[in-house]
């Protein structure tokens, strides 16, 4: 393979200076949710280490609902961004000369975007949930659990959903404790998919929530977290909780008309999602990658770069020879064929589903915290119980 001019790629004058996003050439475009950030970091880190086809991806970090508009809104997506669509601001890529990551500044009319990673429906974003949406591709990916969480000094086991109805809707008037601090019940906004995912749940539209401090990161909610211990509570991705487990409190959850709170896990020192994929757990959203179809033949996406990136991170397609699915698992997220059940939108009724090429064993031997009952099986061999996949016999 040829060698890359570096400066066919990139040509900034120096790491602390961040130039135009257009040096990158042929970049597709990726905005995603901070949940997802990481995984899409490391797909991008993966993809210009492929030697076979490198591809340099360009991400910035926004709300479900902001990602969503900018594809979903996008009306002419070789021309001026329409209203709504697009994306401005600061953006990182991994250059395909292999050095760091860095950033770079999108155009300041604002940037069309190729993929955008949601955790929630188009049709749950308020500017998109009286609008037809046509000549969108919307690919699920694995799922991504969101959970209520307190200090980790909180005492409070469990919230029920009563109960969050009542402190989001009425907030401190409600006397329900130990939420009497209004300003201390924080989340990033209502285009963020935790307060979209928790709604449904608990019978209050998003535009009547009249509690709720907005901060701007997920880094101020668990600053925000520990300002009020006894009170503060707030809702985020366990794709990030997961990795901070000493500084909150997992909250169990009890759904409307459900006997008993529970976990996303199967307990509290495991991470194995076993609540979430059985259908006990209801407080998560697919990974949504929304594209552009192509307007001649619209089952295919309109830019192949973007179908490409969006098979990766689904898992339909390995990168640089890796398998993607092991990566889900390390970034916290529940591949679907680990899954037992499905929802046809964000507040449906979640219904068995048993998982085409179910991966269960695979998923519990490979999560920290998963039981290791199942029979091993070299892949392709014969089991006695099950079907042999990823070297285990799974029953479907």
């Amino acid at each position: 393979m040829a060698l890359l001019p570096l400066c066919g790629l990139v040509c900034w004058a120096s790491p602390a200076q961040a130039g135009p996003c257009s040096d990158v050439k042929n970049a597709v475009y990726v905005a995603t949710t901070p949940a997802a950030e990481q995984y899409v970091e490391k797909i991008a880190q993966f993809l210009q280490l492929d030697d076979a086809n490198p591809l340099p991806v360009i991400w910035q970090v926004t709300t479900s609902c902001r990602a969503a508009e900018s594809v979903v809104l996008d009306t002419s997506p070789t021309g001026p961004c329409a209203s709504g669509a697009c994306l401005k601001g600061t953006a990182k890529v991994w250059p395909l000369d292999r050095s760091p990551v860095k950033t770079c500044e999108l155009d300041a009319n604002g940037t069309h975007i190729h993929v955008a990673v949601s955790d929630v429906f188009p049709a749950s974003c308020r500017k998109l949930a009286t609008k037809p949406i046509s000549g969108v591709l919307d690919v699920l990916g694995p799922i991504s659990p969101y959970a209520m969480v307190m200090s980790a000094q909180a005492t409070e086991a469990a919230i029920h959903a009563e109960e969050a109805h009542f402190v989001f809707g009425e907030g401190q008037m409600a006397k329900v404790k130990p939420w009497l601090n209004d300003s201390a019940v924080v989340h990033l906004s209502d285009q963020d998919a935790g307060p979209l995912l928790l709604s449904p749940r608990i019978k209050l539209p998003i535009g009547n929530w009249r509690t709720g401090r907005q901060v701007t990161s997920p880094d101020e909610v668990f600053t925000s977290l520990t300002m009020e211990p006894a009170t503060a509570l707030s809702i985020l991705p366990t794709t990030l909780i997961d990795r901070r487990r000493a500084d909150v409190r997992v909250l169990g959850f009890q759904s409307i008309g459900q006997r008993g709170a529970f976990f996303p896990d199967r307990k509290t020192n495991t991470f194995d999602k076993q609540n979430v994929r059985d259908g006990h757990y209801p407080l998560w959203g697919y990974m949504h990658l929304l594209m552009l179809a192509d307007p001649v033949r619209p089952t295919q996406a309109l830019s192949l770069a973007a179908a490409r990136v969006a098979d990766i991170l689904s898992g339909k397609e390995k990168v640089a020879a890796r398998d993607t699915l092991p990566m889900q698992v390390t970034h916290g997220f529940v591949p679907q064929c680990a899954m037992r059940v499905a929802k046809a939108s964000d507040g449906a009724p979640l219904t068995p589903a048993p998982a085409k090429d179910a991966c269960h064993c695979w998923f519990e031997k490979n999560v920290q915290g998963g039981l290791l009952n199942c029979g091993e099986c070299k892949d392709g061999m014969t089991c006695s119980v099950g079907t042999c996949r990823r070297n285990f016999c799974e029953v479907d």
